[in-house]
């Protein structure tokens, strides 16, 4: 998780770690907020050749080791060729194809506007963090101008003025904790039955006063997923979108 927020590693407290349709009501359509659509991920097709091309490869592996138990130094020659139609996937993509889709995707698009007070007073911190040798701290300023909230802006210029090594902690007290780690973990242990872990609902706790409402409302919409794996393909879209890959 720590590499999807190398640009939040100035966060004083921040703690590393870990059924709905069409956009579900995020965004307004003019691309200011983040939006949500869905894709199909998965058709039957896709499943299927995927099975096929899996048997594929373990029968011509199973070939091929038969014939390397041969005892000679080079194997059996005509063995090998005999394994050829067993190595041949262009089968698994012969004859009609069903389309019907069975699992989703899904995608996130960043906000459109992006905030200019946050994207330079981003900048500031990593001036600053290079001239105190925090040079592991690169930040994605871009990004973080589109899904940031402007009060980051403003704790970001105090810690700018905080002695290198000194605490900055205070710079972040009015960006406390929230409860969005409480829904995660609930909606989680509903959808999974899966007990949740601590760090991943502490960072989402951490992180919900950072981020734009139209950010945490987008990831919201995961938390109201029914079934596990769309709940988790969801989530992870949305921190690819907003953290990056």
């Amino acid at each position: 998780m720590r590499s999807k927020w190398t640009w939040m590693s100035v966060l004083g407290s921040l703690v590393t770690a870990c059924d709905s349709g069409g956009d579900d009501g995020v965004g307004n359509g003019d691309g200011s907020a983040m939006t949500r659509s869905e894709v199909c991920a998965v058709t039957v097709c896709d499943r299927e050749r995927r099975g096929c091309l899996y048997a594929v490869d373990d029968q011509c592996d199973e070939c091929h080791d038969v014939c390397g138990e041969l005892g000679r130094p080079d194997g059996d020659a005509s063995c090998f060729e005999s394994c050829d139609s067993l190595c041949d996937a262009s089968t698994c993509y012969d004859g009609p194809c069903d389309d019907t889709c069975v699992q989703r995707g899904f995608v996130f698009s960043l906000p459109s506007s992006s905030d200019p007070a946050v994207h330079d007073a981003c900048m500031r911190v990593v001036e600053r963090d290079i001239s105190c040798g925090y040079d592991d701290r690169l930040m994605d300023c871009d990004r973080a101008s589109h899904v940031l909230r402007v009060e980051v802006a403003m704790a970001w210029d105090c810690n700018v003025g905080v002695a290198c090594g000194e605490d900055s902690s205070a710079c972040y007290a009015d960006l406390p904790p929230g409860t969005l780690g409480e829904v995660g973990c609930a909606a989680l242990q509903s959808a999974c039955g899966e007990t949740c872990n601590p760090d991943w609902r502490g960072w989402l706790n951490e992180i919900e006063s950072w981020l734009r409402d139209d950010v945490v409302d987008a990831v919201r919409t995961c938390f109201r997923e029914r079934l596990c794996d769309d709940l988790v393909r969801c989530e992870e879209a949305w921190e690819n979108a907003t953290f990056g890959d």
